[in-house]
């Protein structure tokens, strides 16, 4: 006879109705315009609008005032044309070759907007919402809301600064974390040909997903039929991207890929940002918390590092594909940690291995909050 789970504590439904409400609220109330919709979240920029697409001509687009933009505006211009007229759109990109590995999503939005201007960009001004709503309830699976301890996990996850930034720029990260968990969810499920197609899906979308799959491979050595299965699953799921991104350095040299200085000696982007930020700091330099929140995010990491470290044996096994990201983060350079909303971007799956892994107990509550600091600077930038 199966246990009697205890019910779920009274408050805890509009708790969790509490954190939607809030997060929709975040997006809706400052960024939708009755003209523009949602396009605010593209974050087309005002000082880049000689170079939009001839096909943006007259479809009504917000554009950041003053502002170059951020990266979203480069995967919406994607979305503008069929895949294979992407090597034709070189003006419209910083870096043409490191964009247009990221296929997935652009191409979706043309599809689902049927090649039309305004419906592709309002489609994909959506895609971070959507994958948003579709976290909170795919994260239900492993945490099944009945207890406040599930409760701050599910939150720390949703409100993790790298997925709030992502929602904030309608960037690839949000949406291509919630296709790899998918994937690890039809997994576990031995749906195994829908899951290999979602992780095509993540690494299409971004192709740093494929660290992922390395994590499977722990503890090492793991058994030789382990090995050949995941070889061959990975290399279905890479294969895609990798003839992608040949067909793209086809038509665009190295030298624009765009990881120039992404990466660096270990730790040395480290300890260079935070003698920066000292440095800024200690002459009055705030510039909207940029400076303060560097110092906040080395602490909240550490934080993060070590509870996935010591505890990483006592989660679901597919919490292992955060491992690899471990051991990137000492390589990042100095662009990276610029915001340093770039970071929490790029540990993304760190951050929510750590809100998994937080051991229940009385440091359950000072822990979580101690490596989610960051969240306090990526709200706010969502908002404001």
């Amino acid at each position: 006879m199966a246990p009697v789970q205890p019910p779920a504590p009274r408050l805890l439904p509009a708790c969790c109705g509490l954190v939607v409400a809030v997060v929709l609220a975040a997006v809706f109330v400052p960024h939708f315009h009755r003209a523009t919709g949602l396009t605010s979240l593209i974050r087309f920029g005002e000082e880049r609008q000689q170079k939009l697409a001839p096909e943006l001509t007259g479809v009504p687009v917000y554009l950041v005032p003053h502002h170059h933009g951020f990266d979203g505006q480069y995967y919406a211009h994607m979305a503008l044309h069929p895949p294979w007229k992407y090597h034709d759109l070189s003006d419209h990109y910083d870096f043409p070759a490191y964009r247009l590995r990221r296929i997935f999503l652009p191409a979706l939005a043309w599809a689902l907007g049927l090649g039309r201007p305004l419906w592709i960009v309002h489609v994909y001004s959506f895609f971070n919402v959507l994958a948003w709503l579709g976290l909170a309830a795919l994260l239900t699976a492993w945490l099944p809301l009945r207890d406040w301890t599930n409760f701050g996990r599910w939150t720390g996850c949703l409100l993790a600064a790298g997925v709030l930034e992502s929602l904030r720029g309608s960037l690839t990260d949000l949406p291509a974390l919630l296709m790899m968990l998918g994937a690890m969810r039809l997994w576990e499920t031995r749906r195994l040909r829908s899951g290999t197609a979602f992780w095509v899906a993540s690494v299409l979308s971004r192709d740093t997903v494929a660290l992922s799959l390395l994590g499977l491979l722990w503890p090492w050595p793991p058994r030789a039929r382990g090995i050949v299965r995941l070889a061959v699953l990975g290399g279905l799921i890479v294969l895609p991207t990798a003839l992608w991104t040949l067909y793209v350095s086809h038509y665009f040299p190295t030298s624009s890929v765009g990881v120039e200085g992404n990466f660096n000696w270990p730790f040395r982007a480290v300890a260079g940002t935070a003698a920066d930020a000292v440095e800024h700091l200690r002459h009055g330099v705030e510039d909207n918390g940029r400076y303060t929140f560097r110092l906040v995010t080395i602490f909240s990491f550490a934080v993060q590092v070590w509870v996935v470290l010591r505890y990483w044996r006592r989660g679901p096994r597919w919490l292992r594909i955060a491992l690899p990201f471990l051991l990137l983060f000492p390589f990042l350079g100095l662009p990276v940690w610029e915001g340093p909303w770039g970071f929490w971007r790029a540990i993304l799956p760190v951050t929510v291995a750590f809100c998994f892994l937080v051991p229940p107990g009385r440091w359950f509550v000072p822990l979580l909050l101690a490596g989610s600091l960051p969240s306090l600077h990526a709200f706010f930038r969502l908002v404001f």
